[in-house]
């Protein structure tokens, strides 16, 4: 597990997306490493003092902020706890490439291999790294399941997977995340940059990127 969680809305730093060969032999080597221990990564839904955590829901940004790699944007939370935050951005697709040129460049055989799989903003942090946000029915030993609904994936296993017909059902792939430090959240939230919504797996995986935010912030939960 990262020793600590950076740049959320208020950090700096931009991931970097240039040409399609490039980003898939970026992608193949950051799917080698897994983000942290799997076993780690079961965070509790809430503190003993009634405060609720975000793990499995969606933050969804305020009309207001203007930070611009956060605007409008709907992110899924992979972790909240005591020690930070960290989720993926799942509504700006920003390229495409070949399940083939990701499979060849991993050392693979991509024979009868074909089609494309998009590649998606996942956040500021840590820009050259890739994940899959996938549903339950996938799993393996390096999949952090998140809730019963939804995993995520660190590893080149799944983009074979995937390539062959034998991944999850629905599955988004990320390049970078969105990280808080203890407490930036929190303060976030009260400022009134984000809202918070449930989890719905059209929003999360279809491709309908135009609407997801307005369909995320129509679902917000209401607060008095």
């Amino acid at each position: 597990m990262p020793d600590r969680f950076i740049e959320g809305s208020e950090g700096v730093g931009r991931p970097i997306f240039r040409r399609r060969r490039l980003i898939a032999r970026v992608l193949f080597l950051a799917l080698a490493l897994p983000p942290w221990n799997a076993t780690e990564a079961r965070p509790p839904a809430a503190t003993g003092q009634g405060r609720e955590f975000l793990t499995g829901k969606l933050l969804v940004a305020g009309p207001e902020l203007g930070d611009p790699r956060f605007s409008r944007t709907v992110v899924f939370m992979v972790r909240h706890d005591r020690d930070g935050a960290m989720g993926l951005v799942v509504n700006r697709k920003v390229a495409s490439t070949s399940f083939a040129a990701l499979i060849e460049g991993m050392g693979g055989d991509a024979e009868g291999i074909e089609g494309e799989v998009p590649l998606h903003y996942g956040g500021p942090v840590d820009g050259n790294r890739g994940f899959v946000l996938h549903s339950a029915d996938y799993s393996t030993p390096r999949t952090i399941q998140v809730n019963e609904q939804y995993g995520m994936t660190a590893s080149v296993e799944i983009l074979e997977a995937m390539a062959r017909g034998s991944g999850p059902k629905r599955a988004v792939l990320v390049m970078g995340y969105a990280g808080w430090a203890p407490g930036q959240l929190e303060s976030e939230l009260k400022r009134g940059g984000w809202v918070v919504a449930p989890p719905s797996g059209e929003i999360l995986f279809d491709d309908s990127y135009s609407t997801k935010w307005e369909r995320a912030f129509a679902s917000r939960y209401i607060t008095i």
